[in-house]
């Protein structure tokens, strides 16, 4: 036996994140992967500042403004910094271009340089840093001096070193500025920090003298920085200093060799404070640190250490805590690092074999918190034991040779008896602990025996309320009488109907009542009856919708209501042991997978549940699903079937590929901050359309008759997880009830009438908690001239003027002219009929394709909704969309889009039709096929036809992921309607299908049916 003890620190969750939540890079959009500045401007936006332009991030994608594409006049690549000021402008800072201020309310921008020829011209055009001081003066220093900018009175000032003036600057380099709390301006400069007191008069200077201990550290300061307690910190080229006012000393803070927590590096770029008043530090060629101004030690960031990048990667240049709390670390070469700052959900548990701590290994096949609090965690190399008062982790191992050592590496099941007693389950028989002599005893299969183990793999372990031993293996259950070891066995008989259903015994579990419940690998769940000494079988049954999903079983649970919780490979299956009915939960029922792997029960009966696809909650009584992931703290998205337990006090564990998690259900709380909501685009269909004002700023839009097809798109700016943001929108006055477009950020409209509307949108934020408030956006679209009041009241008019005159002419003429003026009468009247048939023809119609629209696609919906109600007959619909659009249209630009959009729906409308049949564009790349008298087979062909005839169009496509030609995606719904659904049902029913046709991998018919409701 190995057995091995290590120190190691319990480590609170909320001192946890140090795994960056992502990085983004070149390859994610950014401009360039040198990153100078970092800054969140009033509306959430993300702006970077980098050696290849500037870029803007709403947490999905960038939008640059880079020197070349010059859109609000930047006058060179090279961001230096940037700053908001109190009007929410930013001010950017070139390397050598100057200064640029951008208004973020209207998107002008105005540059600034040496020789600029306005009032504001500064010193140099090398800008290195900008501050805005209490009174709203602007601070700029470069590489040939400080300029300062009264922006009120618009008056300026430089300052420079001079020789021989002790109260000029010490340098004309500057690298930093800030004010303290008593008005006093602090330069960081190449040589000497300067003191402005109250932002006038001589400057005083602080250099490094070695004879005078409480000197700078070094003369060459990079950043200065005031945290909330009023401190002054300052990054010199040889270690961090904290001024001491009273003293007008600095306490100096340096990188030691022997003490891991100094700073891993003496160049001090940036200093930034979070929330939690920790100062975060980067470093020019250590990477990041975080210290505690209270004690003076560091942390240093594992992502970004030497042995995994060179120096020019662990050189960090700008740091900012956004308002959901993530800290943005820009790097000069690797790019932007991203770290969620939000106390973790979950303990991550994991084994580090370089430091001789955490799990023997990070696959954990079995976990099990005793009476004493300790945790015993079983893997495929040998046992840990975690004592949490002790603070120290042993490992036990098997070893050749050595009968008291582990029986086998691998151990599958860990139980601790009523006697306290523990026991482990290993691939190579039962093993008994005895903590007095941190040795094992045996248990173990023998051929010849009967009365033996009935085989050395054993799965699971357990004690009934009578406290019977069993011991389940993968062939057949075993009770086992402990003071003999001698056992009985259970096993599958072909002609017992009352026998196991199979011998791979998988779990055991026992539920309040005392029933022992047994769950096996192929066939299904047995309950044990004490009576008969036999077993009730539940299996599946194809043909029983309340049989078992499914007969592979990974775990049983029950809740405080007696409810027995059964998860399977294939679905979560709720039994209730009064009925023997069965209740199955999939995927299409909401859970985030159908593969279940561990189920837990909380004392609010919640159950947590494990699965290839994360960890997950649900309740029963509100059908609520709270799905968690790795960015919560998770080891994997993928855990371990089987591997769970709940210990003491409630508290959790699961196990998977990555290591362990522990947690206190009642602990994981949801991230309240709620996130901002932007407009991040909108635009007309097929239309040039020029926004007045920057998208972000618009809260009205004015529409002509003929920009009736128009898009939004938006984002929620919480940069937590943004892939776990969900959206709903509604345009007031056409949608009636709220659209949840899941992580969807755009909405399209079609052939909107004219009128009033107005566009909302609310958003969660990566924890699904709501911003209802959201944003609105008024959209007015004006009436067709012959739609106006004033051209109705003309025709008015008009009429009773022909009347009129018509009158006249009659009585005043001859009878030969009263066939000839009803013939008149009858010409006009068959002229305004036709030009009324034009003018519904083009309201039915889409203005581009020529087929019929979004309107004219719901009248006819409800109308062969109502005939198949009255001849209960089958209706069908397909809604198609075209895969990649958004890439074909940049690729080929909006012409090449439209003559695409003709040639689709040009065949799509080639399909034999049927009375009640219809094609139409449903909005952008979306179409909508109706298939009246049309069954669920006869809608999927022709569904199919449809999908290979436009990828036989042969259209190009080169930068489809799908396919090298215009390819659709086609979910298809049938139904036979009745008076318990409705049509937007069969449309919901559609969309969802198209929805899952597109997850699945585009160009594919995916179907659903709506047949069994009613």
């Amino acid at each position: 036996m190995i057995l091995i003890s290590f120190m190691v620190t319990t480590i609170p969750a909320a001192d946890i994140p140090w795994t960056p939540v992502r990085k983004i890079s070149v390859e994610d959009g950014l401009s360039h992967n040198v990153v100078y500045a970092v800054q969140q401007d009033v509306h959430g936006f993300i702006w970077l500042g980098t050696e290849g332009g500037l870029d803007r991030f709403d947490g999905y994608e960038f939008k640059p403004f880079s020197y070349a594409r010059n859109q609000i006049g930047l006058p060179g690549h090279d961001i230096a910094c940037i700053v908001q000021d109190c009007r929410s402008d930013l001010w950017i800072g070139h390397w050598g271009g100057g200064l640029v201020h951008i208004s973020l309310a209207t998107g002008q921008a105005n540059h600034h340089r040496k020789s600029s020829g306005e009032a504001l011209a500064l010193c140099d055009d090398r800008v290195q840093c900008v501050f805005e001081d209490a009174g709203g003066r602007m601070w700029i220093g470069t590489y040939q001096g400080l300029t300062r900018w009264d922006t009120e009175k618009k008056t300026i000032a430089h300052f420079l070193h001079f020789t021989g003036d002790p109260g000029s600057l010490s340098h004309d380099r500057i690298w930093a500025i800030t004010q303290d709390k008593q008005g006093d301006i602090w330069i960081a400069t190449e040589n000497g920090l300067n003191l402005l007191e109250n932002g006038e008069g001589d400057f005083l200077h602080f250099f490094h003298d070695p004879a005078v201990p409480g000197s700078l550290p070094h003369d060459r300061v990079r950043a200065l920085f005031l945290d909330n307690r009023g401190e002054l910190w300052v990054g010199t080229q040889d270690g961090l200093a904290r001024f001491h006012r009273k003293t007008r000393s600095f306490e100096v803070f340096v990188s030691q060799a022997d003490d891991p927590h100094s700073l891993s590096d003496n160049t001090i770029n940036v200093i930034q404070e979070d929330h939690a008043g920790f100062l975060w530090i980067g470093t020019q060629r250590g990477g990041l640190n975080r210290f505690d101004p209270r004690t003076g030690r560091c942390r240093r960031l594992p992502i970004l250490s030497a042995d995994r990048y060179d120096e020019s990667h662990l050189d960090i240049r700008s740091i900012l805590e956004d308002r959901s709390q993530i800290l943005w670390v820009a790097s000069r070469g690797e790019g932007v690092f991203l770290l969620d700052l939000k106390p973790r959900k979950f303990n991550h548990l994991t084994s580090s074999p370089a430091e001789g701590q955490g799990l023997a290994h990070n696959v954990v096949l079995s976990v099990f918190e005793d009476r004493t609090g300790t945790l015993w965690v079983g893997s495929d190399f040998g046992l840990t034991r975690l004592r949490q008062a002790a603070d120290h982790v042993t490992y036990y191992t098997h070893i050749p040779g050595d009968p008291s050592s582990l029986a086998n590496n691998s151990v599958e099941a860990i139980f601790e008896d009523s006697q306290g007693t523990l026991w482990l389950g290993t691939s190579g028989g039962l093993d008994r602990f005895s903590p007095q002599t941190s040795s094992f005893n045996h248990f173990r299969h023998q051929p010849n025996d009967p009365s033996c183990l009935s085989s050395d793999k054993i799965q699971c372990i357990i004690e009934d309320s009578l406290g019977q031993f069993w011991i389940g293996t993968r062939d057949g259950l075993n009770r086992m009488d402990r003071a003999s070891g001698r056992c009985i066995h259970y096993c599958f008989s072909a002609e017992d109907p009352a026998s196991l259903s199979d011998n791979f015994i998988r779990v055991l579990h026992l539920d309040d009542n005392g029933q022992l419940w047994v769950g096996t690998d192929v066939a299904g769940v047995n309950r044990y009856d004490p009576v008969t000494d036999g077993f009730v079988r539940y299996i599946q049954d194809p043909a029983d919708a309340n049989s078992l999903s499914s007969n592979r079983i990974t775990t049983i649970a029950h809740d405080r209501s007696g409810n027995i919780w059964i998860g399977t490979v294939f679905g979560l299956n709720r039994l209730e042991p009064s009925t023997g009915r069965i209740t199955r939960y999939f995927r299409e029922d909401g859970l985030p997978s159908s593969t279940i792997y561990g189920v837990l029960v909380d004392e609010r009966n919640t159950l947590w549940i494990s699965s290839n696809r994360g960890l997950f909650t649900f309740s029963p009584a509100t059908g609520d699903i709270r799905t968690y992931s790795v960015s919560d703290g998770l080891q994997g998205q993928i855990f371990k079937r089987g591997v769970c337990h709940r210990g003491m006090n409630g508290r959790m564990y699961f196990g998977g590929l990555e290591g362990l998690n522990m947690f206190d259900p009642f602990t994981v709380k949801d991230n309240p901050l709620l996130p901002p909501i932007v407009l991040a685009a909108f635009g007309v269909t097929n239309q040039e359309y020029d926004a007045p004002v920057p998208v972000y700023e618009m809260r009205q839009i004015d529409l002509t008759y003929e920009q009736n097809d128009f898009f939004f798109e938006f984002a929620a700016l919480d940069y937590t997880s943004p892939e776990n943001n969900q959206y709903a929108y509604k345009l007031e006055g056409f949608d009636k009830d709220w659209i949840y477009s899941g992580s969807r950020r755009y909405a399209s409209y079609t052939n909107v009438d004219h009128g009033t509307y107005v566009f909302r949108v609310k958003a969660t934020n990566s924890d699904s908690v709501w911003n209802e408030d959201g944003i609105n956006v008024l959209l007015t679209i004006e009436a067709p001239f012959w739609k106006t009041w004033w051209f109705r009241a003309l025709l008015t008019l008009l009429g009773l003027g022909l009347v009129y005159l018509a009158y006249q002419t009659r009585m005043r003429g001859l009878r030969r002219r009263e066939r000839e003026l009803r013939d008149l009468v009858d010409e006009r009247t068959v002229q305004l009929e036709e030009a009324n048939q034009r003018l519904q023809k083009l309201a039915d119609s889409d203005g581009l394709t020529g087929i019929a629209n979004h309107r004219y696609f719901y009248e006819a919906l409800h109308l062969e909704w109502r005939r198949a109600l009255r001849t209960n007959e089958p209706l069908s619909l397909a809604m198609a969309d075209i895969d990649c659009f958004k890439v074909y249209n940049d690729t080929f630009g909006h012409q090449a889009g439209d003559n695409c959009l003709k040639r689709v729906a040009d065949t799509l409308s080639g399909i034999p039709q049927r009375t009640g049949d219809l094609v139409a564009r449903y909005g952008g790349e979306e179409f909508a096929v109706l298939l009246a008298s049309a069954d669920a087979n006869g809608a999927r062909q022709v569904a199919e036809t449809l999908r290979q005839k436009i990828e036989g169009l042969g259209i190009d496509h080169p930068d489809s992921f799908i396919s090298d030609f215009v390819t659709i995606s086609i979910g298809v719904a049938s139904v036979l309607p009745n008076a318990a659904i409705s049509p937007s049902d069969l449309v919901r029913a559609a969309d969802e299908a198209l929805y899952q046709a597109k997850q699945s991998g585009r160009n594919r018919v995916v179907c659903a049916s709506l047949e069994r409701e009613g």
